[in-house]
């Protein structure tokens, strides 16, 4: 059991398409992530919410809230799948729904 957060968190860096659109409802190589992941960037750079930016991918953050939004899991779940503490897998939540909304 030792280094199964680990791994389950680099299977889903990794997953490629049909199963990262299974799973995000977008395709990852595709304009539909490429310009969600610019527009985040963009308005966190204007906003200033570049700090846990830099420590976590922003694609990464991006998924996580993807992951929330679509898959009905919990943060301590997802967390494990993503490899980050739930309360860091609510706070990049948080940011991720009020940039969208």
């Amino acid at each position: 059991m030792e280094g199964y957060a680990e791994r389950r968190a680099l299977i889903f860096r990794t997953l490629e398409d049909p199963h990262f659109k299974a799973h995000f409802r977008m395709n990852r190589y595709r304009a539909t992530f490429e310009i969600l992941v610019n527009t985040v960037q963009q308005h966190r750079a204007a906003t200033g919410r570049l700090i846990r930016a830099e420590r976590t991918p922003i694609h990464e953050v991006i998924q996580m809230g993807l992951w929330m939004m679509f898959n009905k899991d919990t943060f301590r779940s997802s967390g494990a799948n993503f490899g980050t503490a739930p309360s860091n897998q609510h706070v990049h939540y948080k940011n991720f729904v009020e940039i969208i909304c």
